[in-house]
């Protein structure tokens, strides 16, 4: 079974990340873009936690564009927007915040959660400025958006197991083989 399936807002934020790169003249998306276009266009549920946590997000995004204008990157390529090492770890940690909060998808909401988990150092002076905590959003959200699914979507090829313990699917099978023969054995 594969992760948590990216929502139409999530996918949204990634587009508006490609164009807050490209309207600054920069040839890839960092974490900073991400969390520009995160407060630039909120989705329902992340403005209901802004909210909740009494977050203006129109501040947040001035002061990530700020914090981009003096951003130093090189110039749009023929490629299109790569997106950064960073960003790309942000991106499989917003996966991981919807696993870990057992959601079916991913939306903004998780993008944010990510962004204080892994996000530049920028970022996170950005939102602990505001008051904005990992600890607290991911309460804040839980109490929001309660789970969705019975338990956490595992990843991919992957097996959880009680005790936290998580095996490949072939060792799994090899061990269901082997208690097999010992029962065919010991009749």
């Amino acid at each position: 079974m594969g992760g948590p399936a990216f929502n139409t807002e999530f996918r949204s934020t990634l587009q508006g990340a490609r164009d807050e790169a490209s309207a600054l003249g920069h040839g890839h998306v960092d974490t900073t873009h991400l969390l520009l276009s995160v407060m630039r266009r909120p989705s329902a549920v992340l403005t209901e936690l802004l909210n909740s946590l009494t977050v203006d997000p129109s501040n947040l995004a001035r002061e990530a564009g700020s914090a981009l204008q003096n951003h130093h990157a090189p110039p749009v390529s023929d490629i299109g927007f790569p997106y950064t090492g960073p960003a790309k770890k942000a991106l499989e940690s917003a996966m991981d915040e919807a696993r870990q909060l057992r959601h079916a998808e991913v939306g903004p909401e998780h993008l944010l959660l990510a962004l204080l988990r892994v996000g530049s150092p920028a970022d996170c002076l950005i939102l602990s400025r505001a008051g904005i905590t990992l600890d607290k959003t991911r309460a804040a959200l839980s109490q929001l958006r309660p789970p969705t699914l019975q338990r956490p979507i595992s990843r991919g090829w992957m097996i959880a197991l009680p005790l936290s313990l998580t095996l490949p699917v072939s060792v799994l099978a090899l061990l269901v083989a082997i208690v097999a023969l010992v029962v065919v054995l010991t009749r």
